[in-house]
This record gives C-alpha cells, structure tokens and sequence, in this order.
C-alpha cells in the first residue's frame, strides 16, 4: 500500500495523516495481502481490456517489493533495485506497538512495507533517485544517454559527495561538475551512488541482522558503468538478478497465486549470476572469472 497513511502492522489507515491532507472524509478500501482473489474479469472489462473473461485479478503492491519478488529477493539478503529510484531493501522483523525505525546516519527516513505476498515485512532506504539525477546531468551535457553510458565505460572518476548526488535530484547539478568532461561526471555520478548505497548497506545490515549476499535487481544492470561501480565497492558475495523486468516478472508471480498456480513464495525460481570474484574486461561484452 503506498498511500502513506496504512500501518501494515496494525493493519489501519491512520487517520490522523489523513486529516491532515483532507481526505479523511473518503472511504478508503481494506487492504489486502497481495495474491488475494478480488474478483474475476467480468464482460464488460474484457470487452475495454482484450482479455477473456474469468480471468483472477489480485493487486501485486508497489514496484520495488514486487521488483523483488520478480527478481527471487530472499529474506537474508541485502536487495539493491537499481532504477529511477533505488532503494535498500532487507527484511524486517516487524513488532506492533514498537517504534518506527531510523536511521540518523542515513539522510532521509525508512520505510516499513508488506514483504508482497505473505504476513512478514521488508524496511526500505528510498533516498537515492539516480534516474532524477541521472536526467538533471544529461540536461546540462546533452547528447543521448546511450552515448555518455558508452563513453563512461573504464572511466576512473572519484565519487560525488552524496549531498552533490541530492542537489542534483533536486535538479541542481553543482559547478565542479559541470566543469569535467561529461564522460567523467557521468562515471563520478554512478560511483557516487555506489558509494552511498554501499554506506547505506552496512547501516541496513546492522539494523536488521541480515549476513546473506547483496543482489543487484532492476532496470539499472543494463548500465554496464553503474555495474562495475557495484562491483569496486563488493565487500561480500554480490549476485546480479537475470531478469531485467523484475517488477513484470512479480506481479505475474502475484496473479499466479491468485489464480491459484502455486502458493506465494512457492514460486518457479528466478535465475541469478553470482558476481563474487568477477571483474569486466576491456572489450567483453560480459562479465568474467577473474
């Protein structure tokens, strides 16, 4: 749920935040775990949508949970979603009544979400907006983004601060940057975010108890320099999500327990490439053994 104002411990809309913003007033509808039956495609829906009637319609949740289901995210591991935001995902053992958790050495706050499909919980670190940053740069550089990701290949450049990386989300991409070769602060940009979320990781780590390996999911692994900024800072096992579509690949996971194919976390596996000891050779259109 991404209303902002559902606990999903207590499992109700607060309405104190909704009052807040003015719409208290509206009815909102109950939640449900994601993969719950809602209803069926009735006539009229398959005559707007293109699909046959009876089809079971659930809702998966919100796009990086769901993300990580698509992408095979276990419970013990560290989920970095690589997209236009990129959030640290962990499990988290959720207590009622305790205290929502922080993090006062990570700027921003955290968010507790439902692990999408079952009674358990996921806490999220959500600060980091690459794609905002990402737009802001290429709007002062010019050119194709595929151009500059090519030319920022083996690239060495130092990682921007993370208060250059939240200026530049804002829209604001500081002089020192602009005054480099645009190859180069589009290499310092993805080292910076590495080296933030990387920081971040060993906050999320220790709050939540988690030892297991960091896999990479999302959108962003087409990005061959964002990968091997990932892979500079490695301090543990690193694994690398095949799926691309995660999000596409979850919800339909989600709709399969609806519809009854499998029970939820019962799913078909997803294919991972394990990265620990890998490097990217110059010229290879892959990663290899070092």
């Amino acid at each position: 749920v991404t209303s902002g104002a559902y606990d999903p411990i207590s499992h109700r809309y607060d309405r104190e935040i909704l009052a807040a913003v003015g719409l208290d007033h509206i009815a909102w509808a109950p939640a449900r775990q994601a993969g719950t039956l809602l209803g069926r495609i009735g006539g009229p829906g398959a005559e707007w949508s293109g699909l046959p009637a009876g089809i079971p319609v659930t809702i998966a949740g919100h796009d990086h949970p769901v993300g990580v289901v698509g992408a095979g995210g276990e419970k013990n591991e560290v989920i970095d979603s690589l997209g236009t935001g990129e959030p640290l995902v962990v499990s988290w053992q959720a207590v009622k009544g305790a205290p929502h958790p922080v993090a006062p050495a990570l700027p921003g706050d955290l968010t507790l979400t439902a692990w999408p499909g079952t009674s358990r919980h996921m806490l999220l670190w959500e600060t980091l907006r690459p794609g905002l940053a990402m737009s802001s740069l290429l709007e002062h550089v010019g050119g194709t983004r595929n151009d500059i990701e090519f030319a920022a290949i083996r690239v060495q450049a130092e990682p921007l601060a993370v208060e250059d990386l939240l200026s530049m989300q804002a829209g604001d991409v500081p002089e020192h940057v602009r005054q480099v070769a645009p190859e180069v602060a589009w290499a310092a940009t993805l080292e910076g975010y590495a080296a933030a979320a990387a920081q971040a990781e060993v906050e999320m780590r220790r709050m939540a108890g988690v030892t297991g390996r960091t896999l990479l999911i999302g959108g962003g692994l087409r990005s061959r320099r964002w990968v091997e900024a990932k892979m500079h800072r490695a301090t543990g096992n690193l694994a690398m999500a095949s799926e691309r579509e995660a999000v596409s690949r979850g919800a339909a996971l989600i709709a399969g327990v609806a519809a009854g194919w499998w029970d939820a976390e019962e799913y078909p596996p997803a294919d991972v490439v394990d990265m620990t000891g890998t490097t990217f050779v110059p010229g290879a259109t892959s990663a290899a053994r070092s």
